[in-house]
């Protein structure tokens, strides 16, 4: 097998007269990449949630897949991790006290439901259809319903809008 050296030219617009892009390192670096990486999943939150709108209702499916993701990427700028986690309380300071309520619930939803299933959304009910008896055997079938819960519904969606628009600015 071989190997081949790979070159990347950057070019950052704005800046014609530039003589180099230089990569800075240190905790403020760090800051502001954890920044900038929080930012762009606030913005694709924001941009899930503008699909939802977009959408007619007639896709339920998609609607959830966006639902989810919006609030996935929302909640992990929250999270202890590799980055510099945003801080609820500190950016909802000046919101009144439901904020940090409504962004409780996201969080716990994200927590419980969407990425750990702790406690499941979704609610499986095995059943055995039995036969009535005009029939030789007992057990017609044995089946199994699922359920889901929704969670995207009109004052989640419009919370979670503006949790993001307040922490995205």
């Amino acid at each position: 097998m071989e190997t081949f050296e790979v070159s990347l030219n950057l070019r950052i617009e704005g800046f014609p007269v530039a003589a180099a892009v230089i990569a800075v390192k240190g905790r403020s670096a760090q800051r502001l990449a954890d920044v900038s990486l929080h930012r762009q999943d606030l913005n694709f939150s924001r941009k899930c949630l503008e699909a939802i709108s977009g959408q007619t209702g007639d896709n339920i499916f998609m609607d959830e897949v966006l639902w989810r993701s919006a609030i996935t990427h929302y909640v992990k700028c929250f999270g202890q991790g590799a980055r510099f986690m945003l801080t609820a309380e500190k950016i909802y300071r000046n919101e009144p006290p439901l904020a940090l309520e409504v962004f409780q619930y996201f969080k716990t939803m994200r927590n419980k439901h969407f990425v750990r299933d702790e406690n499941s959304t979704k609610l499986a009910l095995p059943a055995a259809i039995i036969a009535n008896e005009s029939k030789t055997y007992k057990v017609e079938k044995v089946v199994c319903s699922v359920m889901q819960a929704a969670t995207l519904e009109q004052g989640n969606f419009f919370n979670l809008v503006m949790l993001v628009d307040k922490a995205f600015a």
